[in-house]
């Protein structure tokens, strides 16, 4: 998937038929928990949001086991 890259203009751009959502909450990346990377839209590295991946894919894989282990208990039933 590629990202959008913005565009710079000499007028904001507004259309009715758009929504738009105010960006306050930092940088945007994309996710690869595959290589334990964060990239920004531009395919650089994110170095210092990767252990905040770690994590997250160490959460997801317990939720993972757990979920699994919830099937396991109840095709024994």
């Amino acid at each position: 998937m590629k990202p959008i890259i913005p565009i710079i203009r000499q007028e904001p751009f507004d259309d009715s038929a758009w929504l738009f959502e105010l960006k306050l909450d930092g940088f945007r990346g994309i996710a690869n928990t595959v290589r334990g990377r964060m990239l920004s839209k531009n395919g650089h590295r994110l170095r210092r949001f990767e252990p905040l991946l770690d994590r997250v894919c160490e959460d997801n894989l317990k939720i993972i086991q757990w979920i699994r282990s919830l099937w396991r208990w109840s095709g024994q039933r």
